[in-house]
């Protein structure tokens, strides 16, 4: 596994990590305008449905987050490879994971104790907390590692 020591100078590791939390609001925004556009379209919003709705929210700002992260944040100009593509799809896919499995236990936890609302956005609010520390360490120490530059 291939790691970077993490020894940018502190100009350089401040505007790394205020441009990763500015593309993160950018696709954050985006993950939550489709997971809410689409419990509003289709009138699902629990188990598998909630789920997958959500799942597909992570996806659009997964996308969004490789291409703004890549170029934004990383500043990373080697271009795309396979290995650097499966690197980040796994970083993602635990962020995934990590993200529509909180979700979804709150729903479940919750249940009617609280507005539909508060619950999935609430819940949204600390999944996507804690994927934002998951990926944030994920891609700077295993992804994004040889142009990681100030």
């Amino acid at each position: 596994m291939a790691t970077t020591t993490l020894a940018l100078p502190r100009a350089g590791r401040l505007r790394e990590m205020l441009s990763f939390v500015a593309v993160g609001g950018i696709n954050t925004g985006l993950d939550f305008a489709v997971l809410n556009v689409l419990i509003w379209l289709t009138h699902r919003d629990g188990g598998a449905w909630l789920f997958g709705f959500d799942a597909l929210a992570f996806t659009v700002g997964m996308v969004s987050s490789y291409v703004l992260n890549a170029r934004v944040t990383f500043r990373h100009h080697a271009g795309a490879s396979t290995t650097l593509l499966l690197r980040f799809a796994a970083v993602s896919v635990v962020g995934l994971l990590l993200n529509a499995g909180i979700v979804l236990v709150l729903r479940m936890v919750l249940g009617s104790a609280l507005p539909l609302p508060l619950i999935v956005n609430g819940g949204k609010l600390l999944a996507t907390g804690a994927s934002l520390i998951w990926n944030y360490l994920a891609l700077r120490r295993w992804v994004f590692v040889a142009d990681t530059n100030p």
